[in-house]
């Protein structure tokens, strides 16, 4: 059982892990989701420049997702964040 809050609707456990260096970081953001640039180095504590969509982080515009809602996917490419709104991102971060 894997214990978060706030517990997500569903949860697709994998296995598949991604390593990443906190000085040599990049992050993609769609222009939807933008604001949340501004709070990552608070966030995660570490600092980013900005990349494109193959970046280790990408926040990436979904309008499928739920106002709030996000999906999160981890593969040895990196970091795929899919969100409707900036609070889906921001819930993501947690």
């Amino acid at each position: 059982m894997i214990n978060l809050i706030p517990m997500p609707l569903s949860i697709a456990e994998s296995f598949e892990v991604y390593s990443m260096e906190k000085k040599n970081a990049t992050v993609f953001i769609s222009k939807e989701l933008e604001g949340i640039y501004e709070i990552l180095p608070v966030i995660l504590n570490c600092e980013f420049r900005k990349g494109k969509e193959t970046a280790d982080i990408s926040f990436i515009y979904d309008s499928a997702e739920e106002k709030e809602g996000y999906s999160l996917k981890i593969n040895e490419k990196g970091v795929r964040i899919f969100a409707s709104s900036y609070e889906g991102a921001f819930y993501a971060l947690q």
